[in-house]
């Protein structure tokens, strides 16, 4: 729930505004009323509202009119039409207006706690996706690498600026632009292939090259990245993250042309050149090389030396060498050999290094060195955030989601149950109120540890975000054995956590949903999880509940539609 969200309730009933306005206080919502539309409406300018809960039937006009300008003027605020009849007609334009739901009078409690809680949920959802879009488009625009997408047949539908001002094409003439009229003629084939190639599903095979042309028809060699975005698992568009490597190029086709004169270019080059002759002794290395790697003539005369200290391991070392002698039995004199490999400096430490090796018409080898260590990391640093909670570490929804659909997969195979648990830190909202927001994101991260030493290296522990982590047990015998753990947890929690040496106490409310006996699908699984959560929450908290026991226990009616 989100604690504290303001809920407007629009009914012309007094008595019906005073309890629900009651009851949404006890549940930690702070309430709202007005007994018509327009009251509401201007409302609406004053207070940020979550959720608001509208009559189909008010004095001054209509719902379904109060939804359409709330829509209109409030777009983030959720809609919940009440109303005393059975009008599938009202329900479903007011869906179509773009409320959340509808609730039919006189209300089922539960049911409207229910569509409020998952409303606020909703919309905090939705929010948050747009300020990581926001962060998103930040780190694009301000990229220097040119960032860009097309549609299948090749029309450019964006354009970071940096692409822009490199290429030199505004927003307006990049719309109806394509490819065809940016790649090099000679080039375009490839870049098709390379397409078509992931359309058909082939693996990623790394970066590859490109020489295109700007506005001005200049040439511009970059270094290409691609992959299909899907929607609804089809290929829609095609996203490129490309960097300008036409300095380098030049650089490469220069010294190719000189040969040997590496001259003061090379000496000054950024990025590591060594020269290798044809009976395998390194005859050059330039100072970026030695700054790079630490190692200088006296330490590598040879290739052999080499490949011995800067892949140490042996294992590893055969798959180097055996990329290089593949590459230069394949590859024509003059034809660049790109290889990324992780190299062991002298220091010992590590980087992960992009060569371009080419064999000169002489025989000898031509070798230039780029560190790409630090865009490696912001590369895994963006995967890693794209499946993990920023705070804690632990899975997000959305990798909880996939391991969890991988584990039922198995229990259906195999006949087996799997438990998914829902675990909500009891008065966490105290915790931030008296100790501050950076002890509640330490203790939040103290419970998270804590539980991953808990459970299986097979389990998995996931933040849902706020105080809520989800847990999925796959492969348990029988419904005790999530029982058992779900008593260590409860134990484990009620255990005071050192924060900067500071004990603080907390207790959590757990509710579990076990394949079959719960359901047999992800999101049933989670709901029903909630569902018994809540209820441990209702019967005093510090406990844990499993949902079918709640069921056999309590006479409950079933939920009504929601569209």
């Amino acid at each position: 729930m989100d604690a504290g969200a303001t809920i407007l309730i629009v009914d012309d009933d007094p008595g019906f505004r005073r309890t629900i306005s009651d009851l949404l206080r006890e549940q930690g919502y702070t309430p709202r009323a007005a007994a018509e539309g327009k009251a509401a409406l201007d409302g609406l300018k004053k207070d940020v509202v979550s959720v608001a809960l509208i009559d189909l039937r008010l004095q001054d006009m209509s719902g379904l009119e109060v939804i359409k300008e709330i829509k209109r003027s409030s777009p983030d605020t959720e809609c919940i039409l009440l109303t005393g009849h059975a009008s599938q007609e009202s329900a479903i334009e007011a869906v179509n207006l773009g409320a959340y739901s509808y609730v039919q009078k006189p209300c089922d409690v539960e049911q409207l706690l229910l569509l409020i809680r998952r409303a606020t949920e909703r919309m905090e959802a939705e929010r948050a996706l747009r300020e990581s879009e926001q962060r998103y488009r930040e780190l694009v625009d301000r990229a220097d690498d040119l960032i860009y997408t097309h549609d299948l047949e090749g029309n450019f539908t964006s354009m970071n600026p940096a692409a822009r001002r490199i290429y030199g094409y505004s927003i307006e003439e990049m719309s109806g632009l394509n490819i065809a009229e940016i790649v090099d003629a000679e080039y375009l084939p490839l870049a098709l292939r390379r397409i078509k190639e992931q359309l058909q599903g082939s693996p990623h095979t790394g970066p590859y090259e490109l020489l295109t042309r700007s506005k001005a028809s200049e040439p511009i060699w970059v270094q290409v990245s691609t992959r299909v975005l899907e929607r609804a698992g089809r290929p829609y568009e095609v996203q490129g993250i490309a960097r300008d490597i036409t300095e380098r190029k030049r650089t490469e086709q220069a010294l190719d042309r000189e040969k040997e004169r590496f001259g003061v270019l090379v000496e000054e080059s950024p990025l590591g050149v060594v020269a290798v002759g044809q009976d395998g002794r390194y005859e050059y290395v330039n100072s970026q090389f030695v700054e790079m790697f630490g190692y200088t003539l006296e330490d590598i005369p040879t290739g052999r030396d080499w490949f011995r200290r800067a892949y140490p391991d042996e294992e590893y070392r055969s798959q180097v060498i055996s990329a290089w002698v593949t590459d230069l039995k394949r590859s024509r004199r003059g034809k660049v050999r790109p290889r990324t490999f992780t190299v062991t400096c002298k220091d010992s430490s590590e980087k992960v290094i992009q060569f371009r090796s080419v064999t000169l018409e002489s025989g000898d080898q031509f070798v230039v060195c780029e560190d790409i260590s630090d865009r490696r990391r912001a590369e895994e640093t963006i995967r890693r955030l794209a499946y993990h909670d920023a705070l804690t570490g632990l899975p997000n929804r959305t990798l909880f989601d996939d391991r969890l659909e991988v584990a039922l997969a198995h229990a259906r195979r195999q006949g087996g149950k799997l438990a998914v648990m829902l675990l909500d830190l009891d008065r966490f909202k105290d915790v931030n109120d008296t100790l501050g927001h950076t002890v509640g994101d330490e203790l939040l991260q103290a419970v998270g540890a804590r539980l991953t030493t808990l459970l299986r290296e097979s389990d998995t522990v996931c933040r849902m975000g706020g105080d809520e982590f989800l847990l999925l047990l796959p492969g348990i015998s029988e419904a005790k054995a999530a029982y058992k753990v779900a008593e260590r947890i409860m134990e484990a929690i009620r255990e005071p956590f050192d924060l900067n040496g500071r004990g603080v106490r907390v207790t959590t409310s757990l509710g579990i949903a076990i394949y079959l006996d719960d359901g047999e699908d992800g999101d049933t699984l989670v709901e029903k999880a909630d569902v018994a959560m809540y209820h441990a929450k209702e019967r005093g908290r510090d406990n844990y509940q499993w949902h079918s026991t709640l069921m056999r226990q309590v006479d409950t009616r079933p939920l009504g539609s929601t569209i």
